[in-house]
């Protein structure tokens, strides 16, 4: 718990009954250890902590950091659960906090208190944080019961998250360079913490030049692994903080409307038991093995094959996300190219094409996918001291690729299934009369565009999802005519994206290499640059920081 330097006993005891509430809502089995981390807060007495517990429970019970910020209470918490039957050690080796006391009850051991934190004493628990150069000082006489830990403080260490020399004043102005989804979605989080927001790019993201332009719909689709490793971790982590914003706008944004990932049909190249997978996996309210009958029910359509349900797929409508972002945030839209970005007098300057000043700023974000390589070698940034950072290195290495997505006629394939549909390519539930199917990848591409044989791969795609063996001759030369969107994609070894602080200066930060999931990673990136801002510990394990992260650690 953060307590802004005091540990007042309302608070603790505010804490202690958050606690319990989630014990009762989801029961001791499901539950692992919690870590609570709040920001902000000084008088808690008036606070329903229970009913809070209460309400955030069904989606909190999932293994991970969980941050909530702005609520009512007028505090942010930072939930941190671990897996049952996993190391009790394992949740305080990836803590990234800065806090002044830490509650180590066991959320498994209600009835065992003097065993806290799952057979982790509060000795053993300093033991290894003081082992990460975490300095402890224990409260003068006294120690409150369930409380192992106050007055942290987090050393100067390569081994232990510590960036504050990234944090701007309240208020500050900070440049996004880049209009898609990541540099909006940025601008958002930014403007919503208090910081004055200018999203600069070539074209505006509204106007038939912006970059998504015809990008009628797309999905946010989880991904899984048997043994949830790094990449199922990010994607869970990433899927629920989007969930949180959209779910705090209009509907007319998008749905949460699930997911069902389909098995490849038998004599299909990679082929993965996806039933064994989800059995690995082991956490069914994320995602659970479906058979063929239970797969043609929720997509309402008769299928072939079952395959993975994940009930947290969202289909978005980009236009309506983009615009939203843009008029709920309040930033300020400038369109006009950047052509390098420099620190001069304790202010960082965007200047473009002619050499012009376009925006002066206390941060710099560069949310410009693919040419965010480029327009760092257009700057004076020293980029010496990060020679060895695995952030820095992937994104020198990134590549484009091409591809495009097609607007099937709803009609054509009896109205579309009810939920995103993947397997080899994906298609989605129909928006304003069409069902948006993908996608291509073309490597060496000089442009990206929209084109017949594009058309004819998707409907292919779409053909083999749906069952529908003989849609393509059906269509016949009538796919010519389907309108589509084509784009690009920065991608980097291992298909993770890129986060942080760039450069000897302080205050410019990357935020890149979407790849094919650029709504998974976004507002993950957004809020990672948002606590860099204001000088908070990351909502995410050190494991998972370190392997899309340049400069945190």
């Amino acid at each position: 718990m953060d307590l802004s330097g005091n540990a007042p006993d309302a608070m603790l005891s505010w804490a202690r009954v958050f606690r319990r509430g989630l014990i009762q809502a989801l029961g001791p089995a499901n539950a692992g250890d919690l870590v609570l981390n709040l920001y902000g807060a000084t008088d808690a007495c008036g606070w329903g902590a229970s009913e809070l517990a209460r309400k955030l429970a069904p989606e909190y019970g999932l293994p991970g950091m969980h941050r909530l910020d702005a609520l009512e209470f007028g505090l942010v918490l930072t939930l941190m659960v671990r897996r049952t039957g996993s190391d009790p050690g394992e949740l305080a080796a990836q803590l990234c906090v800065q806090a002044d006391a830490i509650l180590t009850e066991s959320l498994g051991c209600e009835q065992e208190p003097d065993e806290p934190f799952a057979g982790l004493s509060p000795g053993q628990l300093s033991t290894l944080l003081r082992a990460d150069g975490v300095v402890i000082e224990r409260a003068s006489g006294r120690i409150v019961p369930g409380l192992a830990v106050t007055k942290m403080k987090p050393m100067r260490s390569p081994c232990i998250w510590l960036r504050d020399d990234c944090a701007v004043s309240p208020g500050a102005s900070v440049a996004v360079v880049g209009a898609g989804i990541a540099g909006l979605t940025v601008a958002h989080a930014l403007s919503h913490r208090g910081f004055a927001v200018t999203v600069l790019d070539e074209h505006d993201p509204l106007g038939p030049q912006g970059v998504h332009h015809g990008h009628l719909a797309a999905a946010l689709t989880p991904v899984i692994s048997a043994d949830d490793n790094v990449r199922s971790r990010l994607s869970r982590a990433g899927a629920l903080m989007a969930d949180r914003l959209w779910r705090e706008l209009p509907e007319s944004v998008g749905r949460r409307c699930g997911a069902l990932q389909l098995q490849k049909p038998r004599g299909a190249r990679r082929q993965v038991d996806l039933a064994k997978v989800a059995a690995g996996f082991d956490l069914p309210q994320w995602a659970r093995s479906v058979d063929v009958r239970e797969a043609s029910d929720l997509a309402g359509c008769q299928l072939d094959r079952g395959g993975l349900w994940m009930p947290g797929g969202w289909l978005i409508r980009v236009p309506s996300l983009l615009q939203t972002l843009v008029q709920q945030a309040s930033v300020t839209v400038q369109v006009a190219k950047v052509c390098r970005v420099e620190r001069r007098a304790g202010q960082w300057v965007v200047f473009g094409a002619h050499g012009e000043a376009l925006a002066h700023a206390g941060a710099v974000v560069l949310a410009t996918a693919g040419d965010a390589p480029s327009l760092l070698a257009r700057s004076p940034v020293d980029l010496s001291g990060q020679a060895d950072d695995a952030g820095i290195r992937r994104m020198q290495v990134m590549h484009r690729l091409a591809g495009e997505v097609t607007w099937i006629p709803e009609q054509v394939i009896a109205s579309g299934p009810r939920c995103i549909l993947g397997g080899d390519g994906y298609v989605l539930p129909a928006v304003d009369g069409w069902c948006v199917a993908g996608g291509t990848y073309v490597r060496d591409a000089s442009q990206a565009q929209v084109t017949d044989q594009g058309r004819a791969e998707n409907l292919q795609r779409v053909a083999s999802l749906l069952n529908l063996p003989d849609l393509p001759g059906q269509v016949g030369d009538g796919v010519s005519s389907w309108p589509g969107w084509a784009g690009w994609r920065a991608v980097v070894p291992g298909r993770l994206p890129v986060v942080g602080p760039v450069g000897a200066d302080p205050g410019l930060f990357v935020c890149t290499a979407g790849a094919s999931r650029g709504l998974t990673w976004s507002s993950l990136q957004a809020h990672l640059i948002a606590d860099l801002l204001q000088a908070r510990a990351p909502a995410l394990e050190r494991v998972l920081l370190a392997n899309i992260a340049s400069g945190f650690l």
